[in-house]
């Protein structure tokens, strides 16, 4: 028998093992060790996957391994044509590849075997003159489990079967424990990549929103969302820009039975149209090493938030509609844009191969301020994605229709930045308050939160010094054009003359009679509101007639 004098052959593949090496470059220079202790002159090194899955087979049941057909994927190869990695060999139709996947022992084939050599027409040009060759076949396992398939070929005959035995299988203990090692390297990479992604997605999001108000439009909101959280119908959030959409999608996710975990949102109107398919649905990096995740993957188990879902382009409205029906999804490789339309279509084919997909098991809500039966019927938008989004419509009111909200909404908004700028005091006048409950708000609450940020700021640089910062109206920069028309028609009609004492007065009264009711008639509380000395107060009050309230 041949000896392959094994450990003084394979030092490489141990020094490998704590490299930082590319997957693929791995399973090469494996091969080539193993090359160089095996007498062959073609080698392929191949790994065993179930079409059902896209993932390195596993036990299955017995009706699905019969359903199912297993696949085995070149790796790395050696003195064949390089056409043979973009092949993929179904041992259904390849009887010699079977027999060496179900023996746990070497296989040898003589040249002169009736079976088919499934590489033969891979064989370098100058080789394929030489005829049949002998071949070894070695089934892997890693953790008990087939993994793969390492076939040699020679045209050397009666030389691989006259390998040692017990060195042989030496070398092939050898060999799976080191793919048992690469396969453990690569999930850890691949797990820490998702968390680092995930970690990502998770701050980039606003953690400290939250619906407020008391309005009859958003208790019916909220009514809704208590009956449509428990279930896991897809949902279409529908309303104008800046009504808290996202904020709505939140609350879902928290009353569900998965808000313990991932509440993933994206702005799709925001995504780049080149690289959105990738940050949706996930590619593989550009070594090979592991797969860089979508959002979809960040979110599975949990929910994903997709905003404006009328942008997106029919290829991806394609693989999303693919995805509410099947609950599965194709990977995208990153260089791989230009074949999207391809990879789609062969989602919706029933023969098409699913070896490349990812079931997902997450809830999706998504959101548009557009008109999507419009879109549908001008092309823009696929009619079988609307009816699937359309199980659930939920209308978000804009903020016009629940005014009774702003004062509470304006009051959370200067909170937070009298916090932002450490301001000791930060209020609004009464007249700016009335103007705020008036505006007809076409940018909803975000445009509220936009105005007073910016009106804060021009009070602060007015104000320099004072300890109580107040806004005004001429802060908030609402411009008389954009205020309703009633309002302006009030505004045109007050007098051309005014008496400014008797003005100034009135305001002053009214001011003092609301921070009064505000303080329950407490005098002394009321004094220290307006930055007064309480003798100067109380004989304000006396001009002003406004009575004291009895203690």
């Amino acid at each position: 028998m041949a000896k392959l004098g094994v450990p003084a052959h394979l030092n490489s593949i141990v020094a490998d093992l704590s490299r930082e090496l590319p997957e693929q470059l791995r399973y090469w220079r494996l091969l080539d060790a193993i090359l160089s202790t095996l007498p062959c002159d073609v080698a392929v090194l191949m790994r065993l996957e179930a079409a059902v899955n896209g993932t390195p087979a596993e036990p299955q049941p017995q009706t699905q391994a019969q359903i199912a057909p297993r696949i085995l994927v070149p790796l790395a190869t050696d003195g064949l044509d390089d056409k043979l990695l973009q092949q993929r060999f179904n041992l259904e139709q390849h009887p010699r590849l079977a027999l060496w996947m179900q023996s746990r022992e070497p296989i040898f084939f003589p040249a002169d075997t009736h079976l088919p050599n499934p590489f033969q027409s891979f064989l370098k040009t100058g080789d394929r003159r030489t005829g049949p060759r002998d071949s070894l076949g070695i089934a892997l396992h890693v953790a008990g489990k087939p993994w793969g398939l390492l076939a040699l070929n020679t045209r050397q005959s009666d030389t691989l079967n006259k390998i040692d035995l017990k060195e042989l299988l030496t070398l092939i203990h050898f060999i799976e424990a080191a793919i048992a090692v690469l396969q453990r390297s690569k999930h850890q990479r691949s797990e820490l990549s998702r968390q680092q992604c995930l970690n990502k997605a998770l701050f980039a999001q606003h953690q400290g929103g939250e619906l407020l108000g008391s309005s009859p439009a958003l208790k019916r909101v909220q009514e809704e969302i208590a009956i449509i959280a428990a279930s896991e119908l897809t949902i279409l959030l529908q309303g104008e820009d800046g009504v808290g959409k996202s904020l709505v999608a939140r609350d879902i996710h928290r009353a569900s039975s998965r808000s313990e975990q991932a509440f993933i949102s994206v702005d799709c109107a925001r995504l780049d149209e080149e690289t959105a398919y990738a940050e949706l649905f996930g590619c593989a990096t550009r070594n090979g090493e592991a797969e860089k995740p979508g959002l979809f993957q960040l979110a599975d188990q949990g929910t994903i938030f997709i905003n404006e879902v009328a942008s997106l382009s029919t290829e991806i409205q394609a693989q999303l509609e693919h995805f509410l029906k099947t609950g599965r999804l194709l990977a995208v490789d990153s260089d791989a844009s230009s074949r999207l339309s391809t990879r789609h279509e062969s989602a919706q084919n029933e023969n098409a191969s699913l070896n490349e997909s990812t079931s997902l098991n997450l809830r999706l809500i998504a959101a548009t301020r557009c008109n999507l039966q419009q879109a549908v019927s001008h092309g823009q938008f696929r009619p079988e994605l609307y009816r699937l989004l359309m199980l659930y419509p939920m209308p978000i009111p804009p903020l016009r229709d629940r005014a009774d909200d702003i004062p509470l909404l304006s009051s959370h908004f200067l909170q937070q930045q009298r916090r932002r700028l450490a301001l000791p005091a930060l209020q609004i006048d009464t007249d700016a308050r009335q103007l705020l409950q008036h505006y007809h708000w076409p940018g909803n609450v975000r445009e509220l939160d936009q105005v007073l940020s910016r009106a804060t700021l021009k009070a602060v640089a007015e104000q320099k010094g004072s300890n109580s910062v107040t806004i005004k109206i001429s802060q908030l920069g609402i411009r008389f054009g954009e205020l309703p028309r009633a309002l302006q028609a009030e505004l045109i009609s007050l007098p051309e003359q005014i008496n400014l004492k008797q003005a100034v007065d009135d305001f002053q009264r009214r001011l003092i009679n609301e921070r009064l009711a505000l303080r329950h008639g407490n005098l002394a509380a009321t004094a220290r509101d307006l930055d007064l000395n309480r003798s100067n107060f109380y004989r304000l009050l006396q001009r002003l007639a406004i009575k004291q309230p009895r203690n």
